[in-house]
């Protein structure tokens, strides 16, 4: 992905996902949020969205079970205990963050966190990939699994913010 249209994505998260926050932070007449002034049809759009982003974070959670796993995952030798540690605490993050992506798409009130949180995640890893750049074929399945999340939560996103009613 070229440099610009990298940073072109970047921006529509950002501004997505302020515009999100401030629909969260506010419901109708500027009072509290109100998951039921959301159409069911939207909602079950963005949980679905939020619900795969979540299944594929919970992906890396065998990396727990060993440092072969963890091999396996990311076309990487683990014959580091250091490295082998991070690696494997980092697979119970992706653990935790999938149980919570996915506890927010079952909540509506929680989709505009879960989708900040999700787009961060995936957003951020391709920005690192594609800034530090070599990396090999495992790595490369992993940023177009991401790639392919990014595209779910701008779906999720857009969703969000265009089913809601307007605020005053």
């Amino acid at each position: 992905m070229p440099q610009s249209r990298l940073v072109s994505t970047g921006r529509l998260f950002v501004v997505a996902l302020l515009a999100s926050a401030r629909s969260n932070a506010t419901g109708p007449a500027g009072g509290a949020p109100d998951s039921l002034t959301v159409r069911p049809r939207a909602r079950r759009i963005v949980s679905a969205a939020l619900l795969l982003v979540a299944a594929i974070h919970a992906i890396p959670l065998v990396g727990v079970l060993s440092a072969a796993r963890v091999s396996s995952l990311y076309g990487v030798v683990v014959d580091d205990a250091n490295l082998e540690i991070l690696l494997r605490h980092r697979a119970v993050l992706f653990g935790l963050f999938s149980v919570m992506t996915g506890y927010c798409a079952l909540r509506p009130a929680l989709h505009g966190i879960g989708l900040t949180a999700a787009a961060i995640s995936v957003v951020s890893f391709i920005v690192i990939a594609q800034n530090v750049g070599g990396y090999n074929d495992a790595l490369r399945t992993v940023v177009r699994v991401d790639v392919f999340a990014a595209v779910l939560v701008v779906i999720g996103a857009a969703v969000h913010l265009f089913s809601r009613p307007a605020v005053r």
